[in-house]
């Protein structure tokens, strides 16, 4: 960063020493027009819309220290993508201030197994429709990988409620399609679609016994049966994974 000679002159009057003054511009000289730093910094806040650390080719570092001395660190690294690609870490929102610590894996190597959720809606239309006409609740995760559930809410807020309820005429979640094989314990329909009340259901997967993935297959909401006249939407809340389906 150049100093115009009226400035330079006015920073060694304020140094009241030039060697002073020349050290400051040699700081600032450091500092280019892309902010990068050269050595090492001490900053006491940065202040920035984009951080590298390191470049293409040059493994970077981040290192976090905790209050109390000779108390270890936090270390964000990046290991080689299988592509020229992006992981990014994004804070989803949240209503309130939220500490989320990282437990001790009581190994050397541990690995954080993310489980995701999805919303669903299925509407009055569909249900009435669904013995039928399956809906796809969570996308197909692609090749050699399968969806794993681990459980799920189910609510209505009420209404006109479902008729024709048989036995059988359950809610299914499935891989592929109607036919498919199933991905969670049967949601029974009977006390809770035909009920104009609001209702509301948690599902473990716990009572089907083992669950066999399918690979690159989505998952389907299905009926058992035909039903009529209802008139409300109902709302899921899946918890799963993605597991690997050819891991080593």
């Amino acid at each position: 960063m150049a100093l115009s000679d009226l400035a330079r002159s006015r920073l060694e009057i304020a140094c009241a020493s030039l060697p002073v003054a020349i050290e400051i511009q040699t700081k600032m000289a450091d500092i280019t027009a892309a902010q990068s730093f050269t050595g090492t910094q001490t900053f006491s806040t940065i202040v920035a819309t984009d951080v590298d650390a390191g470049a293409s080719g040059t493994a970077g570092t981040v290192d976090v220290f905790p209050a109390t001395a000779s108390k270890g660190k936090l270390q964000i690294t990046c290991t080689d993508q299988t592509g020229n690609t992006t992981v990014t870490l994004t804070a989803g929102a949240m209503g309130q201030a939220t500490t989320i610590t990282v437990r001790d894996p009581l190994t050397t190597v541990g690995s954080i197994d993310l489980e995701q959720i999805a919303v669903v809606t299925l509407t009055s239309a569909q249900i009435l429709a669904l013995d039928t006409t399956p809906v796809s609740v969570i996308a197909a995760p692609g090749a050699n990988k399968a969806i794993v559930i681990d459980s799920c809410e189910i609510r209505h807020a009420g209404g006109t409620a479902y008729a024709a309820i048989a036995a059988g005429d359950d809610l299914f979640l499935k891989y592929t399609d109607g036919s498919g094989a199933q991905a969670l314990t049967t949601i029974e329909t009977t006390g809770f679609l035909d009920q104009t009340s609001a209702q509301i259901r948690h599902i473990p997967n716990n009572t089907i016994g083992i669950i066999t993935p399918v690979a690159n297959a989505a998952i389907v909401a299905s009926l058992g049966g035909a039903i009529t006249t209802g008139n409300f939407d109902v709302l899921l809340r899946i918890r799963y994974r993605i597991v690997a389906t050819n891991f080593t």
